[in-house]
């Protein structure tokens, strides 16, 4: 099988992103005010997800995470670039991306006021670790994926 792009495809290729851009026009000020300049939300993105892997976006608001994750879900046309998800083409075929894919967005949920590390270590408790062992991994998880300087921030400030 081969992509769009004529690359093969491989069987452990599960998601392959090529060159995907995105820029959100400049909007106008109202009754003299300014207006918000033109933004390039993702910009030339590429990256491969193989079978087995765990990804995950991580970086400060405004960063582009949460429009790519639109665009990878075919919620958000690209200006450029394509996305192919389990061999399908996502950009040519959006509609194909409902039945593969769920996913879940920013919308408030009660979880919202935890903080990470509580968050972290309900997840822990729920999978059936002691409290002594939840922290344990909490702090772990925590410290190898950057985020204990947010340990005590609530997950609602976050995005």
């Amino acid at each position: 099988m081969t992509t769009r792009a004529g690359e093969p495809l491989s069987y452990d290729d599960v998601v392959r992103v090529r060159a995907l851009s995105k820029t959100y026009p400049p909007v106008k000020g109202r009754r003299g005010a300014a207006g918000a300049p033109e933004v390039r939300a993702t910009d030339q993105v590429t990256l491969d997800v193989r079978h087995g892997e765990i990804f995950g976006l991580l970086g400060p608001n405004g960063a582009g995470k949460s429009t790519l994750v639109r665009q990878l879900t075919g919620l958000l046309r690209p200006d450029s670039g394509s996305v192919e998800i389990l061999g399908h083409d996502i950009v040519r075929h959006p509609e194909r991306a409902a039945r593969i894919l769920a996913y879940l967005g920013q919308e408030s949920s009660a979880l919202d006021e935890l903080t990470v590390a509580l968050a972290a270590e309900t997840t822990g408790r729920l999978r059936g670790l002691e409290a002594r062992a939840a922290r344990a991994e909490r702090d772990a998880v925590l410290d190898e994926l950057g985020l204990a300087p947010l340990a005590g921030r609530p997950l609602k400030k976050l995005s």
